[in-house]
């Protein structure tokens, strides 16, 4: 536990902006409501799942995002993978 308290932000976390697909206020519905995704595992927040098959799932396992990257952050990367290919 000491290494999250020393360790720099940058080492810690990735950032991606992004562009909602969905309103925020569509988002976020009931606070405090959590489930996991059967698919990935992944915590599910605030009624964001989606059911299939009778299964519980994530939009992003279910093909169903509520956001998509920004393509200028695409461009940024592929530049910088070609300068540092």
């Amino acid at each position: 536990m000491q290494a999250y308290q020393v360790m720099p932000d940058d080492d810690m976390f990735t950032f991606t902006p992004i562009v909602l697909n969905t309103p925020i206020e569509a988002i976020v519905s009931r606070s405090g409501a959590r489930v996991n995704c059967d698919a990935c595992g992944e915590e599910i927040m605030n009624e964001r799942e989606t059911h299939q098959a009778g299964l519980t799932l994530c939009r992003a396992c279910a093909g169903n995002l509520y956001y998509h990257v920004s393509v200028h952050v695409h461009a940024i990367q592929i530049e910088v993978q070609v300068i540092n290919g």
